[in-house]
């Protein structure tokens, strides 16, 4: 199944990041091997980020070394995103997730459209106009897939 797979795969970098949200909430010290070694998260981690985000639901990698047409770019994502967004009716709807995520039982079209928007915001040209890592955690545990397997995921 398609989404325990995504859970399994991603659920060691959500603690991780949750856990350094939860840190820097706390006042602990942190672990300074991420960010920019003063345990900020910079645009650019955000920008990485969207870009990982994107990667995952499209099932797609950025890597230039693969053929093009498997290729996760910005370029490819903001051309998926503005055609997606042209055919659908409902705004709430359009994603730019894999087709065979979007036949998963559990897949919930509102999440797609919720983690589509959120990685395109990531993936910002303008470093100020992407959102934060604090309100990035703050949508993803918002996503309804999130709620209803909360116990596997360990949130």
């Amino acid at each position: 199944m398609a989404t325990t797979t995504l859970v399994s795969k991603c659920k060691k970098m959500a603690k991780r990041w949750v856990s350094r949200l939860e840190e820097k909430q706390t006042s602990k010290p942190i672990d300074t091997a991420f960010g920019d070694g003063d345990g900020w998260f910079l645009p650019r981690d955000v920008y990485s980020f969207g870009a990982l985000l994107l990667s995952i639901i499209t099932k797609r990698v950025v890597n230039k070394y693969r053929p093009q047409n498997t290729i996760m770019s910005h370029d490819w994502a903001q051309n998926a995103y503005e055609e997606e967004k042209a055919v659908c009716q409902k705004e709430s709807e359009y994603s730019i997730a894999c087709g065979t995520l979007k036949q998963d039982p559990a897949y919930d079209a509102r999440d797609g459209h919720v983690v589509t928007v959120l990685g395109m915001q990531c993936m910002e040209f303008e470093p100020e106009r992407r959102p934060t890592m604090k309100d990035i955690c703050k949508r993803l545990q918002s996503l309804r897939v999130v709620k209803q397997y909360k116990e596997i995921m360990l949130l």
